[in-house]
């Protein structure tokens, strides 16, 4: 049985003026040890998706399920041990250093008194030599580059220490030596530690290299499988509306006409 499990989920968002519906009829099944990302252009409702499969935006209808439990049904502090989240908003101004930020990740575990434990600095050190950012650990988050930043975000999620880690664009800010180090991090992470990772991003190239599965909404509706089924089904061939960009299943990567 998959960690996350969606069944006829509809999601958007409700207005005084009515509801705005994005995407519909989503029936998705997450598993364990696999890395999913999270395909489709812009405003296509990828981050909107990913917050309502994470208990932040209600669905419209449908359900979403975390361990076959019904994602309402947990309390933040037990749902925060499941599943750890890093979104692209920025954080409110404060002078914490990268250190204390991601020494937040291990809230969910310590006592009244936020006292670290023997164990928490283990995963807090883990999580900064993974994401190599270890001689950053005395800055202030608000010294880093944009880079570093999204590193510094991404470890924290790893000393949570959850078998759900939910990215929105991790790879945004940084270059393409460090997009790859960021992808085959987070695959070595969901295969070697069983965790159910799912990310958003535009690197699509990477995606299909690199991803166990793949979730690719587009405007005649959701489809999810492995990367060699989306391409042999041909839904990459009219991914983008433009005639100069075309699809080469063989190498599985988009090129210039």
């Amino acid at each position: 049985m998959g960690v996350i499990q969606t069944k006829n989920l509809n999601i958007g968002y409700d207005h005084k003026k009515g509801t705005q519906v994005i995407a519909e009829d989503i029936s998705v099944v997450l598993e364990s040890g696999k890395l999913i990302s999270l395909l489709g252009s812009n405003g296509i409702g990828k981050s909107t998706f990913l917050k309502t499969i994470s208990g932040i935006l209600a669905p419209l209808s449908g359900s979403v399920f975390i361990d076959d439990q019904p994602i309402e049904s947990y309390s933040s502090s037990i749902l925060s041990q499941k599943l750890s989240l890093v979104l692209t908003e920025k954080l409110p101004e404060s002078s914490l250093t990268v250190y204390e930020l991601i020494a937040l990740g291990r809230q969910p575990y310590t006592n009244w008194l936020d006292q670290l434990a023997p164990q928490d600095i283990s995963q807090i050190e883990n999580a900064m030599v993974l994401t190599d950012i270890m001689h950053l650990k005395n800055k202030k988050y608000y010294e880093l580059s944009d880079g570093q930043f999204q590193k510094v975000l991404i470890a924290r999620a790893i000393a949570q220490d959850t078998p759900i880690i939910i990215l929105d664009e991790p790879s945004t800010h940084l270059d393409l030596y460090h997009k790859v180090k960021l992808f085959k991090l987070l695959k070595n992470l969901a295969e070697n530690t069983h965790k159910c990772i799912v990310f958003s991003t535009h690197d699509l190239d990477l995606a299909l290299q690199l991803s166990n599965q793949i979730i690719l909404m587009k405007r005649d509706g959701l489809y999810f499988d492995t990367p060699d089924q989306l391409i042999k089904q041909g839904v990459f061939d009219h991914f983008f509306d433009d005639e100069t960009i075309i699809f080469d299943r063989n190498n599985k990567q988009f090129r210039i006409r």
